[in-house]
């Protein structure tokens, strides 16, 4: 049986007008307390060629590409996530297909991964936004994907609001798209999970966390990692391998997110990462 849904439909408090919404809105939850982090472990390398095209970069809005930002200070990332949207106020959502990526690097909790009542809360509020059915998917990078959004009871909370999921290891080689190595730090590019950019719009909910060579700090951009393929069937390739292996980890991470355009971003900073390598003087 479908649960009832509170009736907010983002009506009220129309405040925090920082910018006009340009290249996707940020809004993080935060009171942050700190745990410590672990690093993944890099794979092994393999060659091949693949067809690619060109990504097209974000184009600058007339605000300057300024992003409208709520924070919201809170340690129950339920009412956290409530509060930001209706904050927010986000608009493309209403009659849209949506793409909601979490992050499930692990099945652990957060912030290792996404909290899975603050991803309740956030599909009831996408839901009564009146969006137009919502997928959601990822590919882990330390753990089995499907074992880790198993343990998250993802499936479960798909089954309940009549979601679609998707397991990026799983797909086929046409549900990927290549992407152009041209003007980037990738030897071959990268492949793209296609349902993705096929989605009416994208909602990336992520955790605060850093991430290898030095502990800093991505934000949302991170966790658009989980979009690429490790291996794409067919394609011996390994595109995590060409990441986690240059030196120019973070130049690679900031490139993927040039390949699309989220309508919304929800960091979930309640909890964050830190290692003792950012820490030192």
């Amino acid at each position: 049986m479908q649960p009832n849904h509170s009736t907010r439909k983002y009506k009220r408090r129309r405040v925090l007008r920082l910018a006009a919404l340009a290249a996707g809105t940020s809004i993080l939850p935060a009171a942050c307390r700190t745990v410590n982090s672990t690093s993944p472990t890099p794979d092994a390398s393999v060659d091949a060629t693949v067809p690619t095209t060109t990504p097209t970069p974000i184009a600058q809005s007339p605000s300057g590409n300024v992003s409208k930002v709520v924070l919201v200070r809170t340690d129950d990332r339920v009412a956290g996530t409530q509060k930001a949207l209706d904050l927010l106020q986000p608009e493309g959502l209403s009659d849209r297909t949506i793409f909601l990526k979490p992050n499930y690097n692990t099945g652990d909790p957060a912030p290792a991964a996404t909290d899975t009542q603050l991803l309740e809360a956030l599909v009831q509020e996408l839901q009564n936004a009146g969006s137009q059915g919502i997928t959601i998917g990822d590919r882990s990078g330390m753990a089995n994907t499907r074992q880790a959004m198993e343990q998250k009871q993802v499936f479960q909370l798909a089954d309940r609001y009549g979601l679609e999921t998707i397991v990026f290891d799983e797909m086929d080689a046409d549900q990927w798209q290549y992407i152009s190595a041209e003007g980037t730090h990738w030897q071959k590019g990268f492949a793209f999970a296609r349902p993705i950019l096929d989605s009416g719009a994208i909602v990336n909910t992520c955790c605060l966390k850093t991430h290898r060579f030095g502990g800093h700090f991505t934000l949302s951009l991170k966790n658009s990692v989980g979009m690429v393929a490790k291996y794409v069937p067919g394609d011996s390739f390994n595109y995590m391998q060409d990441l986690h292996s240059s030196p120019h980890q973070r130049l690679m991470i900031a490139e993927i997110n040039q390949a699309y355009k989220p309508a919304l971003i929800l960091l979930d900073g309640v909890d964050a990462f830190l290692t003792l390598l950012s820490l030192k003087a």
